[in-house]
């Protein structure tokens, strides 16, 4: 994760928030900015930053708390996860993870996006049938 936070493209304090999403965020994020400060302390400051979200589907089987810290509708500027979307490109993405991991930074990046944009397209020209 650290080769990625060093190949983005927007200058340190002006990046955007990350927006992180996964089922078991709750037991995930807890300590997340301690450990982050005390192994990572360049990237820091971007974790503090940081939206945890767990999809709809899975955090309504979760505690209460969960909802109102987690959900996707208390926190600005997020949008609504149908079913269980966000999930079904792993699949896909799941061949590209090992040719990545021997790429530099740059690289990965953008094969990353080549790919994430190719199958954002074939979602949007699916829609229809």
């Amino acid at each position: 994760m650290e080769l990625d936070l060093e190949a983005a493209i927007f200058d340190k304090g002006h990046e955007p928030d990350c927006i992180w999403s996964y089922d078991n965020m709750c037991s995930l994020t807890p300590n997340i900015s301690q450990r982050w400060h005390k192994y990572h302390k360049r990237f820091a400051y971007q974790i503090d930053k940081s939206w945890w979200l767990i999809p709809a589907c899975h955090v309504e089987n979760h505690g209460p708390g969960c909802v109102p810290l987690y959900c996707y509708v208390y926190k600005p500027c997020t949008s609504h996860f149908h079913a269980e979307t966000a999930e079904y490109g792993w699949a896909v993405f799941n061949g590209v993870g090992p040719s990545v991991l021997q790429m530099n930074p740059g690289h990965r990046i953008d094969t990353l996006v080549i790919h994430y944009g190719d199958w954002n397209w074939r979602k949007t020209v699916g829609l229809g049938m």
